[in-house]
């Protein structure tokens, strides 16, 4: 039932965890702080973190959301809040608070420190259950938290809920205003083609829990759009694979009014699992009136597939996306091209962000005329909901952005090249943050007067690298970084660099950032007591980052073609980009050879590296030419953009950036 102005509507509960960095437990460690001698009386204490739950306060709908009535049903198809030009990055701006929770009995968040979950209650899950289904008569599993928002953002960032309420609000203003229209205004529009959905399932134990079903159809589309790239073969096609969760009623042929298209992460940064983790989410909070897209893109999953392996049978885009010991050789790049071209993939524009965002347009345009679509894209998707914007696709009324690593405009571009240099400047706004907070930085200053957590970190690197052979340095060159067969890391990569690839992981993941100035202690002591918790949080912290999926070849051949630098910096600057960082991924700099091998460039940077490879093809390369057009969306569409103040893989400063280049008045930044 939709909800009156004035009325209120329950949101899931919210839990605050507060503690401070160096009142944390570890996993099976027993104490990850023990008591340590400060140079005044006290130690760190290790106590568990405690968790303060609560029913979330009802949330009140606010005039600019109500349902549209008589006249101008039909005349408002977005909420106000998406309808300003106005930069909206301030949380006290009036559309930043529309759908903020109340303040309730509970003390406010006192530090930043403290990190909001999104937690459910058995009775709540009932609530939201799908409205033909029984009761469940057991406990409800449910995520604490969705690695894709909660792990990437500031803990001032909106939780889950809030966001996916963000795009549950303009899908629903749309059905509202949809159904007040008055149907003999809108023009006959010819019988869409028929795409045919079959069933197939979900990989998440939430929709397991709701036996969501799931749907698949398998699409038959050009391999080269008019614009894009060009073809011998003018009928050559190619298939792309598409998935979906289908609104309550929906037939295996039709689609609902209103649509969600999901466009997640890169792999390695958002699996599989947690994408349609994301969209079971968004579907109950539609409570299953909208039917949820998603898609392989093509050259990737079930779609036709670009793959090689390298001549020790391992996937070729494996040596590139390892940490530090990744080897790449060029002949094995030299038999990718010619297996390739053998395939009939003469010209690998055709897999292309611009001719993925076709694939899109092509579905929604010819099997869903009749629906309003939103795009909601994460992080490496944004870029894909960039190049779907400029094709104006009637259909989609909205874009919500969450997260987006930049755009093709020069003003608002982020080249991989750079994501070292990126990654590093947000980890620094963390460190001046441990610096002002008096938990986080409390055992360095009682150091010094002058001492912080990243001068005690750059102390810590030049102690690492002048003995390689003391327990801690050992503790980091033994570690595998890499998820690879080898067991240890390169034995020539300084321990300094593994070290500030851990902190990367960390700062990557919210719930590990109380960790980061204890684990800058311990290797800043160093001392018997530290060797078993160190070693043991090393390898636990590698090992997790090593299960996310590594990204397959689509994804090595789009990075070097679209978001590399040209002319590509060479090696020395790539490497400071990294080592100038107290705390990095340390992801980019070991790519500059993969990146001259796959597009054949001869620039400076690659001459030694070309030049030194014993064979080369003669056919062509791994890599294609672009073109970047002005950012454009179409009168009628809105966007909104979510950003995170500590959100490393995507930095805020470029989806400022965006948001600048929009060239519309329809747009928010959050």
């Amino acid at each position: 039932m939709p909800v009156a102005v004035g009325e209120t509507e329950q949101l899931p509960a919210i839990c605050s965890r507060n503690v401070s960095p160096p009142a944390f437990l570890y996993a099976g460690t027993a104490q990850l702080i023990d008591p340590v001698p400060r140079r005044s009386s006290g130690s760190w204490l290790a106590t568990g973190p405690q968790l303060n739950c609560q029913p979330a306060p009802r949330a009140r709908i606010l005039e600019a959301h109500a349902m549209p009535s008589g006249s101008s049903a039909g005349s408002s198809s977005l909420p106000s809040s998406f309808s300003s030009s106005e930069h909206k990055s301030d949380s006290s701006s009036a559309n930043s608070q529309v759908l903020l929770p109340q303040p309730s009995s509970a003390a406010p968040p006192r530090t930043t420190d403290q990190l909001i979950e999104l937690s459910v209650s058995s009775e709540e899950i009932a609530d939201w259950r799908r409205r033909h289904q029984q009761a469940q008569t057991e406990p409800m599993p449910w995520p604490g938290r969705t690695r894709s928002v909660l792990r990437r953002y500031s803990p001032l960032v909106p939780p889950t809920a809030l966001l996916i309420a963000l795009v549950v609000l303009l899908v629903q203003d749309l059905a509202n205003a949809n159904s007040n229209a008055d149907s003999s205004d809108l023009p006959s529009e010819p019988i869409a083609p028929i795409l045919q959905w079959g069933a197939c399932s979900l990989d998440n134990v939430v929709a397991s829990a709701y036996n969501l079903p799931a749907q698949c159809a398998a699409v038959t589309l050009p391999l080269c759009y008019d614009d894009i790239c060009e073809t011998e073969d003018a009928n050559a096609s190619i298939i792309v694979s598409f998935k979906r969760i289908p609104a309550i009623g929906t037939n295996a042929t039709g689609a609902s009014p209103q649509t969600v298209w999901y466009l997640p992460d890169r792999p390695d940064f958002q699996t599989s699992e947690e994408a349609e983790l994301q969209m079971t989410l968004l579907y109950e909070e539609l409570r299953g009136d909208t039917d949820i897209y998603t898609l392989n893109l093509r050259g990737s999953g079930n779609s036709t597939a670009l793959s090689c392996n390298s001549s020790d049978g391992s996937p070729l885009q494996t040596a590139i996306f390892s940490r530090n010991d990744g080897v790449l050789d060029p002949n094995d790049v030299w038999v990718c091209i010619n297996r390739l071209y053998e395939l009939g993939h003469t010209n690998l524009s055709a897999f292309s962000l611009a001719s993925a965002a076709r694939d899109i347009e092509a579905v929604i345009s010819q099997f869903q005329p009749d629906s309003q679509a939103i795009v909601y894209a994460l992080g490496y998707g944004t870029l894909v909901a960039q190049q779907l914007m400029q094709w104006g696709v009637a259909q989609v009324v909205g874009y919500v952005f969450d997260g987006a690593p930049g755009s093709f405009e020069d003003t608002a571009s982020n080249q991989v090249s750079k994501r070292d240099e990126d990654f590093g400047e947000v980890a620094n706004e963390f460190l001046v943050w441990c610096q002002g907070d008096s938990d986080c930085s409390k055992m360095f200053s009682d150091l010094s007067s002058t001492t912080t957590l990243n001068a005690t970190l750059l102390e810590v690197y030049t102690r690492l690298d002048a003995d390689r052979t003391s327990m801690c340095s050992m503790i980091l060159t033994e570690v595998d970084t890499s998820g690879s067969s080898n067991s240890a890391t390169d034995s020539t990569t300084p321990p300094s660099y593994v070290l500030r690839q851990l902190l990367g992981v960390m700062i990557m993941d919210s719930t590990l950032w109380p960790f980061i100035p204890v684990i800058a202690y311990r290797f800043h002591r160093c001392g018997s007591e530290d060797l078993t918790l160190l070693s043991q949080f090393v390898n636990s912290a590698f090992e997790t980052v090593n299960d996310a999926e590594t990204p397959e070849l689509l994804f090595a051949i789009q990075t070097f073609s679209e978001l590399w630098e040209a002319p590509s910096p060479d090696q020395t600057e790539l490497l400071e980009r990294f080592t100038d960082a107290t705390i990095s991924s340390g992801r980019v700099y070991t790519q500059l050879e993969a990146y001259c091998l796959f597009t054949g460039d001869t620039s400076d940077a690659c001459s030694n590296i070309n030049s030194s490879a014993s064979s080369s093809s003669s056919i062509g390369t791994l890599s294609y030419s672009t073109n970047s057009s002005a950012l454009d969306i179409p009168s009628e569409t809105s966007v909104l953009l979510l950003s995170g103040g500590l959100d490393a893989l995507s930095p805020p400063k470029y989806s400022t950036a965006l948001f600048n280049a929009f060239q519309a008045d329809n747009k928010a930044l959050l």
